[in-house]
């Protein structure tokens, strides 16, 4: 395997060789754990959906529960995808741009603007990402322990806790 990513009671991992996601666990409820068919370079296990870069064209496939739209990706080619809680957030690719959807109850899928490196989607209800230019870490959504007020700095990569968020 080449990626791994942990969701809610699953897992889901890229195999080497064929970039096919492999998932296992507990979520066979909602389907999450129960990938399509295909190559992909990058997958993100959430709550209780998942969502893989599929190779060749960039495009955002996502499985399991659709019930806030956070499976039903927007066209287009991304470099990066990051499944939260209900909702899905995901890099352009070219401009660096975030694109989230899904629930948006407090704000978690009205991303700022601008361009990104790297994004993650809690499975709370708030995401982080790295700015290009600067490296700050912004963090939009709810912010009730403070998760989406971070520090000052430079930083190379975010995660997002259920109510924190952590990055280098």
């Amino acid at each position: 395997y080449t990626q791994v990513s942990a969701g809610d009671d699953f897992n889901c991992a890229l195999r080497a060789g064929d970039g096919a996601v492999v998932c296992w666990g507990d979520e066979s409820f909602s389907g999450a754990s129960i990938p399509p068919a295909g190559a992909y370079t990058q997958v993100s296990a959430g709550d209780s959906h998942s969502c893989a870069l599929r190779a060749g064209d960039g495009a955002v496939v996502c499985w399991g529960d659709n019930s806030n739209g956070q499976t039903t990706a927007p066209p287009g080619a991304y470099a990066e995808v990051s499944a939260g809680s209900l909702f899905t957030c995901a890099l352009r690719a070219g401009d660096g741009a975030l694109v989230c959807w899904g629930r948006n109850d407090n704000g978690e899928a009205t991303p700022p603007s601008g361009a990104y490196l790297q994004v993650d989607a809690s499975k709370s209800r708030h995401a982080c990402a790295v700015r290009a230019g600067d490296r700050a870490v912004v963090c939009w959504g709810f912010n009730g322990s403070g998760q989406a007020t971070p520090p000052e700095g430079a930083y190379t990569q975010v995660s997002a806790g259920n109510n924190h968020a952590c990055a280098l």
